[in-house]
């Protein structure tokens, strides 16, 4: 869980508000270290932009959302993170 509450502090001292992950990502435990650990391990990268149609999780001042086609409501997020 360190990893993740790191990279939390990371995005948030960037002023990062707004993050959308894949569809498909798989997280059976704290979602912000899942993240973390498929960014250390090269399986995802982030990317500036994306959009996101619906709210995954909210950690403090960040919101996760899951990627979208581009269809329907979709917000825009600071970054994205993609494979």
């Amino acid at each position: 869980m360190i990893l993740g509450k790191q990279l939390l502090e990371l995005l948030r001292g960037l002023g990062i508000r707004r993050l959308c992950i894949p569809r498909g990502l798989k997280c059976n435990y704290y979602l912000p270290q899942c993240i973390a650990v498929n960014l250390l391990l090269g399986r995802y990268a982030l990317c500036f932009g994306g959009f996101g149609n619906t709210t995954t999780s909210r950690f403090n001042d960040l919101e996760v959302l899951s990627l979208s086609s581009m269809g329907g409501n979709t917000m825009r997020c600071a970054y994205n993170q993609t494979k």
